[in-house]
């Protein structure tokens, strides 16, 4: 649930505000230890910054005004985002290649398999989805606001719940932003969720894990379930990242007042290693927060992304990385802040630095058929990155120029790090990837075991109805590709198309109405065959052939 500032809630808060003040629900949780705050000391927010320097080496200066790394006002933002169509200073994208040659020594790219996913009148009727994806040896789990589902891999039923009930909370509450992992070294499936009480004062963020790596339902049964307080001076927290490695699990989140304004970011960090072992018996955790706040120069930091980490760092230390975009007050920046969470001993201790990078905007609003308009978000790193072969992935829209287009476009920024090399993390690759006549906006990636690169993204166009593209670069290759061009569809795609507009409405600012998609799509690795799993929304005919609703589809697909 992107907030900046809460507009977008609005109907809910009414409702919210209107209910009975109830009392929060009893969960049914293991014992939690009191929250395990670091001194200060421990802290290290701010390091001393390095030289400037350009792309290619180790980092960049932390300016003394002006950077910004917290969420720019919304007025602000739409505005940036109406003129970023008439700006001439936009990096070129390099549009996407054909497929390359066929291979002898891979199985032929395309889709495997594909089924529906979950629908807005099965989850409850919530919007806008924020789908989330994750598959184990014998599940793919499927989460949206605010209902999960369990597939088999052949996209058979195996279970369905409503978050409310899978996590035991009361309805006159919300539940948003849920996130889904399968964590490759401990086996389990890992979900979050956040919930909100603005009438009550309370938010909570919700941890399940599963006891087993092929849970055979959503019930108590077959789930570790914990609740942690996110209220920190009456605010609550908002827009979830997950990320873990072999040792640590991050959740990362934004702080907003319940009255209004941003208030910090915040990270909460277990070292799941300590219970690896007990995890089929719900273990008690500790949890470790850093709360993110204002430096010296009154510069903010919103809401780094873990990584999901499919390899060990070989470090004493056991680091897990994270990444933030790093822009000015107009939301046009030129370096990112690499994040190390890490620590020899019990406690971990949390690092930044700052890399150069080509530099990057809001993009504008995508267009679609007819005159209304999508947000295509902004120039944040708003999906989880990925660490694979030591190296840091991450990707976010920016405004960009598309050879043959006639207006500026939303592309996709993908880069990579490496974050041990020596003297600092350094950026030793980047692209911005687009289409001629097409938005694309909320992009996530992912790297497999050979070292393929696969992005997601929403895309939309003058001609094209909301739905998912899917591109990759092979390991060694110079240039993404389409990856469904392989797959012989008349038009390259990888989820349903949309039939319609979904009516997930908001207003700007200035009182224009514009369509919301979810804030990310999901994308996972299917760790015993390489595949790579993808779900994103489209816009489908209501029940009853009466309007328009966003529904998911599950697509499995190879490189």
């Amino acid at each position: 649930m992107r907030r900046s500032p809460l507009l977008l809630l609005a109907g809910l808060l009414a409702i919210t505000a209107a209910s009975t003040t109830a009392t929060p629900p009893q969960v049914p949780v293991p014992s939690m230890p009191e929250e395990g705050r670091l001194p200060d000391s421990e802290v290290d927010l701010y390091p001393r910054p390095r030289p400037a320097v350009t792309v290619g080496t180790r980092s960049a200066p932390r300016s003394s005004s002006g950077i910004e790394e917290g969420p720019l006002p919304e007025t602000l933002r739409q505005q940036l985002k109406r003129e970023a169509r008439t700006r001439t200073d936009l990096p070129v994208a390099t549009e996407l290649g054909p497929a390359s040659p066929l291979t002898q020594t891979r199985p032929r790219p395309g889709i495997v398999s594909r089924f529906e996913g979950l629908d807005r009148s099965e989850a409850g009727g919530a919007f806008p989805p924020d789908t989330s994806l994750a598959v184990g040896p014998g599940h793919v789990l499927q989460v949206v606001n605010v209902g999960a589902r369990l597939f088999t891999r052949d996209g058979e039923e195996v279970d369905s719940a409503s978050l409310f009930d899978h996590f035991g909370v009361v309805q006159n509450r919300i539940l948003t932003d849920p996130k889904v992992h399968f964590d490759p070294f401990t086996s389990r499936f890992f979900m979050v969720v956040l919930e909100i009480s603005f009438a009550d004062g309370e938010a909570y963020l919700h941890l399940s894990l599963s006891k087993t790596a092929t849970p055979p339902s959503l019930g108590a049964e077959d789930w570790c379930n914990y609740r942690y307080s996110t209220v920190r001076r009456e605010s609550f927290g908002d827009y979830p990242g997950l990320g873990m490695n072999e040792r640590w699990l991050a959740v990362s989140m934004n702080n907003f007042g319940f009255s209004g304004g941003f208030v910090g970011s915040r990270l909460f960090v277990i070292d799941k290693s300590k219970v690896a072992g007990e995890l089929s018996s719900c273990p008690s955790f500790k949890l470790y927060t850093f709360n993110l706040d204002l430096d010296e120069s009154g510069n903010v930091v919103f809401n780094p992304q873990p990584a999901q980490h499919y390899d060990e760092t070989g470090e004493k230390d056991t680091p897990l990385f994270a990444v933030s975009s790093h822009f000015d007050r107009r939301g046009a920046g030129s370096a990112y802040a690499i994040w190390r969470i890490a620590g020899k001993r019990k406690k971990p201790k949390l690092s930044h630095e700052i890399v150069a990078a080509e530099a990057y905007s809001i993009p504008p609003n995508a267009a679609q058929p007819g005159n209304l308009e999508v947000d295509s978000g902004d120039q944040r790193v708003m999906q989880q990155a990925t660490y694979r072969n030591g190296q840091l992935w991450f990707a976010h829209a920016t405004a960009c120029e598309v050879k043959g287009s006639s207006s500026t476009l939303s592309c996709v920024r993908v880069s990579r790090v490496r974050p041990l090399a020596d003297g600092g993390p350094v950026i030793d690759f980047q692209a911005t990837l687009g289409r001629k006549n097409e938005y694309m906006f909320w992009p996530g990636v992912i790297v497999t075991a050979d070292g393929d690169v696969i992005v997601a993204s929403l895309r939309s166009g003058p001609d094209r109805l909301l739905e998912t593209a899917v591109f990759g670069l092979r390991s060694g290759a110079a240039r993404f590709e389409e990856i469904m061009a392989r797959a012989k569809f008349s038009k390259p795609r990888t989820t349903e198309p949309g039939v319609c507009t979904p009516i997930n409405l908001s207003f700007t600012p200035d009182g224009r109405l514009i369509a919301r998609s979810g804030d990310y799509l999901g994308l996972a690795l299917d760790l015993s065959t390489d595949e790579i799993w993808v779900s994103g929304e489209h816009g489908k005919t209501g029940q009853f052939g009466i309007g328009c609703m966003w529904g998911t589809e599950v697509v499995r697909t190879r490189f």
